[in-house]
């Protein structure tokens, strides 16, 4: 049984090690180059941890290789909290004194940066790391001791309320959400996954994990793009991108600007997002635009009602399917293909309607009716 990511890691690289598992504008990483990278990132830090699960901060870019550094910390036997390093040094600062660890490892773009942080621990880049090499008997007493209900993650909040809080995510957990998505979602190793998200957001854990899991490969789309959605739909097309789990403003933006009448992402198959309410309007411009594509089908949702301040979970009344048994969230679901069997009946009300002057003009839809008023 799998009860940890690098399990995953281990059996992907060696069924398709020559597979891109991640890329950008300038590298493809492999899934053996993953897996050669964060172990011996992994041996590094584990003998400087000696033993101790303490967090390390990683501190890097928006890049390929990125990846291999989280899971270097993992390798360890740790946790790791990701730090964009083009986040304000102000951030920077509030997360190290939150974390409290004594090891942080950087991406080399970054290590001038990092010096100036209120940080007075140990500073090891990456790519000094990887000229060294892995060992195998300590990477492996480090797996001995690792359980699935170790921390595996620690990312921060935005900080909107004052203090950036950590949040912590085990291996387990983790480990659920992924299966859970990709049987939502579809997910196999056939596809190309768009990543949208900075990697030190807790949505970017799908593009990172989904394809140690299933050996998918992650194209990590510059951000620039996203201002831009016809280079975006043209970087999408020459990656291969046929699945993305996006941020419902990332969604908006081409559909808002008309993208659709020039290009669309031809291979894309497989759309989810996140983060707030989809416009109704944008949903059905890209389902429009993609016809073939599944949109989140599968999908739980609850309303939240809040009143009187009391905080409540509804179904929805108007939802095609719906959890059974003791289970009540309503469910997405396609109608492609149903057999409507009321044909009689319609083809009787337009009958009688024609016929009997005393009908209302129109058919009346009751949702809910108040007896006390």
């Amino acid at each position: 049984m799998e009860t940890n990511v690098l399990d995953w890691l281990e059996v992907t690289a060696a069924a398709c090690p020559d597979k891109p598992a991640f890329l950008d504008e300038d590298s493809v990483v492999t899934f053996a180059d993953v897996r050669r990278e964060a172990r011996i990132i992994g041996t590094a830090a584990a003998k400087f941890r000696a033993g101790r699960k303490k967090p390390i901060a990683v501190m890097s870019g928006r890049n390929a290789h990125t990846p291999a550094v989280f899971l270097g910390a993992v390798y360890a036997g740790c946790c790791y909290a990701p730090m964009d390093g083009t986040m304000p040094v102000h951030r920077l600062n509030s997360i190290l004194n939150t974390l409290d660890t004594d090891l942080m490892i950087v991406q080399r773009a970054f290590y001038d940066k990092a010096k100036t942080l209120d940080f007075s621990g140990t500073i090891l880049i990456a790519e000094e790391l990887l000229a060294g090499s892995e060992d195998a008997a300590l990477l492996a007493d480090c797996r001995a001791r690792a359980r699935e209900l170790d921390p595996l993650y620690i990312i921060f909040t935005s900080g909107s309320t004052g203090t950036p809080k950590g949040v912590i995510t085990a291996q387990h957990s983790l480990m659920c959400y992924i299966e859970d998505y990709a049987g939502v979602m579809g997910i196999a190793r056939e596809d190309v996954l768009g990543n949208q998200s900075p990697l030190d957001y807790i949505a970017a854990v799908r593009d990172i994990y989904l394809p140690l899991r299933f050996g998918a490969t992650t194209a990590i789309i510059p951000k620039e793009l996203f201002m831009s959605p016809e280079r975006l739909f043209e970087y999408m097309n020459d990656k291969g991108v046929t699945a993305v789990g996006w941020s419902v403003s990332a969604l908006t933006v081409p559909a808002a600007l008309g993208a659709f009448e020039c290009s669309v992402p031809q291979h894309l198959r497989k759309v989810c997002f996140s983060g707030s309410v989809m416009p109704c309007s944008c949903l059905r411009q890209w389902q429009l635009a993609l016809p073939e594509a599944r949109f989140g089908e599968g999908g739980k949702y609850k309303f939240l009602i809040e009143r009187s301040g009391v905080r409540r979970y509804k179904a929805d009344p108007y939802a095609f399917c719906s959890e059974t048994g003791d289970k009540t969230a309503s469910v997405y679901c396609a109608l492609d293909g149903y057999e409507w069997r009321d044909g009689a009946y319609m083809e009787s009300r337009s009958r009688n309607r024609a016929e009997d002057d005393a009908m209302p003009p129109l058919p009346v839809n009751i949702y809910e009716v108040h007896l006390g008023s």
